[in-house]
């Protein structure tokens, strides 16, 4: 029985579907009210830290978007997972960073909301870099 047949796999590969999608949803969301794009009345975008200056907000709009668009990619053979992956990882260590500076500048809810998309990047890239399929490979696969 392969890897991807037992339910752990099974269930593994649907939540990181799952985590994947919301990811990309996030990212597109955040892109589009940093650059503008779409208006933000309620307040839902994530928060900006007030150490960086505004000016900054179109350039992480813009990679926020292209991260949304690297994160929507199908994994595949031909490794786009690596894309995907990557795009995820760049994401984390960003949501990370903006969480640190929230936290330091006092604002703890709103590093909270940061620290949970910087965990829900790591998830995906953890599970898109794994192996060739996406997923990591189990404990036997590895030793064999």
């Amino acid at each position: 029985m392969s890897h991807r047949t037992r339910p752990v796999a099974i269930v593994l590969d649907r939540a990181l579907w799952a985590a994947q999608i919301f990811l990309a949803l996030v990212l597109g969301w955040v892109g589009a009210t940093r650059l503008g794009a779409v208006p933000d009345p309620a307040g839902l975008g994530l928060p900006w830290p007030p150490v960086l200056p505004d000016e900054l907000q179109p350039v992480v709009g813009l990679l926020s978007l292209l991260a949304a668009l690297l994160v929507a990619l199908p994994p595949s053979r031909d490794g786009s997972h690596l894309l995907v992956g990557l795009a995820a990882a760049a994401s984390a260590a960003g949501a990370a960073l903006g969480s640190l500076l929230l936290l330091l500048a006092g604002s703890g809810s709103a590093a909270a909301s940061l620290a949970y998309l910087a965990l829900l990047a790591a998830f995906v890239a953890w599970g898109r870099t794994g192996s060739r399929t996406g997923l990591r490979p189990s404990r036997q696969a590895a030793a064999g």
